[in-house]
């Protein structure tokens, strides 16, 4: 049993209390994300989990591991998810080629091509940070201590995707539940904040790529791939 874990007659309260700050992060999260800055949503989460660590006498556990490790994890997890990503593009480029399959896609995060740059500078240097601290560093170390490090994981997913979902005022792509188990099973394969932070920052600067490709080239989109 992970040394981490309460004792059998603990999992109850350990587990309420691991679930009972999930949905307060992200009920207080999701509302701080859409009216204030970065800087107040990591202080109010800092300030929540400080008093909840207070509470129950156990300290914050926030590291960044060993920065080799980290970078052999964020290495290997990246060319596997490209790898991923590739097949899904041959995919979609022959059932477009073959059938004359099409979709609309709209951009989702850059919505011209000026806002490219400052978009990578936001969401792939300050965002990664906040909330890699936040759901990582802060929250699923309570999940792992009350559910185990790997049942972490996996409950880890669908808690990313519900912050989207609250932050972003209605139903976000499932891809945040795929990038919450990434992000999970990297902070716990390597003990570090530093993995997951990069892969969240590579994460995004591949969505906005994408959105600058169909704000480039267009016709292109649609030709190879059947986006309009």
């Amino acid at each position: 049993m992970d040394p981490e874990v309460p004792k059998e007659a603990e999992f109850p309260l350990a587990r309420g209390r691991a679930l009972v700050l999930a949905a307060v992060l992200i009920a207080t999260d999701g509302w701080l994300s859409a009216r204030y800055g970065l800087g107040v949503r990591v202080l109010v989460a800092l300030s929540i989990v400080g008093l909840e660590r207070l509470a129950t006498r156990r300290p914050l556990r926030l590291t960044w591991g060993e920065w080799t490790v980290s970078l052999g994890n964020t290495v290997g997890t990246a060319l596997v998810c490209a790898a991923l990503v590739a097949v899904a593009a041959l995919v979609l480029l022959g059932a477009h080629k073959l059938t004359g399959f099409s979709f609309e896609h709209a951009p989702q995060n850059v919505r011209s091509r000026p806002d490219f740059w400052p978009y990578v500078g936001f969401a792939c240097g300050l965002v990664p940070i906040a909330e890699e601290l936040i759901y990582r560093g802060l929250l699923q170390v309570e999940l792992a201590r009350a559910f185990g490090r790997w049942r972490a994981v996996w409950i880890a997913g669908p808690i990313f995707w519900t912050y989207h979902w609250w932050s972003y005022g209605g139903v976000t792509p499932l891809n945040h539940i795929l990038a919450g188990w990434i992000l999970a099973w990297s902070f716990e394969r390597t003990r570090s904040l530093l993995a997951p932070t990069l892969l969240h920052a590579l994460g995004n600067l591949l969505i906005a790529l994408i959105d600058l490709a169909l704000l480039t080239y267009p016709e292109t989109m649609s030709s190879l791939f059947g986006v309009h």
